[in-house]
């Protein structure tokens, strides 16, 4: 065979392996219902997002229902509680610019490795279904893995799927879904601890505990008007630890209050900030789960009554399920509130000398204090302890009564 004959044999070669491979990926490409010519992955949600008036989100950890009211979305399925526009206009953003790269596995024993399956939502990803004002479907995707592959991509990469679609795909961008649910809500009313003033805590409407900060320490408020006086100590600790409950402003649920079966109130708590705005927490329980409910108030006319509006506003009607050790420091008992931390190893040395020295204090020592006299008749074997650079500068200090002469060995 000559030259020409042979590259005209190895043209003909490669022009089949390319015609076996267009129709390979065209069987593809025809079976996932996309192209990939396609300027984004759910074309209809591009084109039509201002349209767009329901999504449905189900995660891990949530599922939750966004609906479309005017210019604002609501939680259907929340007795429609505000969402955070933000929240929601950067999900459907982040979805409408999503651009097929490459279509990827159309075996569904396959799936579970890029995050695609139908049950999948266990392991972090997320199923979305969109919805149009004319009440036809914008489309829905199955949120998987992120592509380590395209990890250099400034807009990163997403394996997904169309509900009801055997062809996974490989995307260029990825889903702006808020992770926890209380990423879709503004928070509750949060302050840092600092700026609480005073905590006092009523329980079935009676006043229990009332504690005022002073220089950074709480103590008891009993001269106050009004305050309980059937404690003295004040446990500065425990306090703080509840005042750090309102640092906190996430929550795991909501639930409208005319929806739920309230069990009695445990408890009532009340801080007075720095600015003269007072928030108040009530601990209810429902269903055996404790609840927050939240008010405010302030002075008429002060710079804190319009804070104090807005947050009565927005929050009454609705109760608010959140961690457990939130709870727990709400609940923090009126007996550790005004309890003595139990004493170090030892008694409490004499003049106000802390906990944990031993006992019998040698002959000479002076009460309420250390003089330049320490160590006066300070015992031999306790001198033979100490470092020699202790003694040293002991000496130097000039103590009176102090040996001038090392223990022995110690010289």
């Amino acid at each position: 065979m000559n030259a020409k004959g042979f590259t005209t044999l190895l043209l003909a070669s490669a022009l089949a392996c390319a015609g076996a491979g267009y129709l390979s990926w065209r069987k593809v490409s025809q079976s996932s219902e996309l192209k990939l010519d396609s300027a984004t992955f759910l074309p209809i949600v591009t084109a039509k997002s201002d349209e767009l008036v329901r999504i449905d989100v189900t995660t891990t950890t949530y599922k939750l229902q966004l609906v479309r009211v005017g210019d604002k979305w609501v939680a259907r399925d929340r007795g429609d509680y505000p969402l955070r526009n933000l929240a929601v206009g950067s999900l459907i953003t982040s979805i409408a610019a999503m651009r097929p790269i490459e279509p990827k596995t159309n075996n569904p024993g396959s799936f579970g490795a890029i995050g695609v399956s139908d049950s999948d939502t266990d392991k972090g990803g997320a199923i979305l279904n969109f919805a149009l004002k004319d009440g036809s479907s914008a489309g829905g995707v199955i949120i998987g893995k992120r592509s380590s592959a395209m990890s250099f991509d400034p807009l990163g990469g997403t394996f997904v799927r169309q509900p009801g679609n055997q062809q996974a795909w490989l995307v260029q961008g990825t889903a702006a879904l808020p992770f926890e649910f209380a990423g879709w809500f503004d928070e509750t009313p949060n302050y840092p601890a600092p700026q609480v003033r005073r905590v006092s805590i009523s329980e079935n409407g009676k006043p229990v505990f009332d504690a005022i900060k002073d220089n950074d320490f709480y103590r008891s408020a009993k001269t106050e008007e009004g305050a309980p006086a059937v404690f003295d100590y004040v446990n500065d600790s425990m306090v703080k630890k509840v005042s750090a409950a309102l640092v906190s402003g996430t929550f795991e649920d909501i639930k409208p209050i005319g929806q739920m079966a309230l069990g009695p109130s445990s408890r009532q708590i009340r801080f007075d900030l720095a600015d003269g705005l007072i928030i108040e927490i009530e601990v209810v329980e429902a269903g055996g789960s404790n609840y927050l409910r939240f008010k405010a108030d302030a002075a008429q006319g002060s710079e804190a009554a319009s804070k104090a509006k807005q947050i009565t506003d927005r929050h009454t009607g609705w109760a608010y399920k959140v961690p457990t050790s939130r709870i727990n420091a709400l609940s923090t008992s009126v007996e550790e509130l005004t309890t003595r931390p139990p004493d170090r190893e030892g008694p409490p040395g004499p003049g106000g000398m802390p906990p944990g020295l031993p006992q019998g204090l040698p002959n000479g020592m002076p009460q309420g204090g250390m003089p330049q006299g320490f160590p006066q008749g300070l015992p031999p074997e306790l001198l033979q302890q100490l470092p020699p650079e202790v003694l040293q500068s002991l000496q130097q200090q000039g103590g009176q009564g102090m040996p001038q002469a090392m223990p022995p060995g110690r010289q």
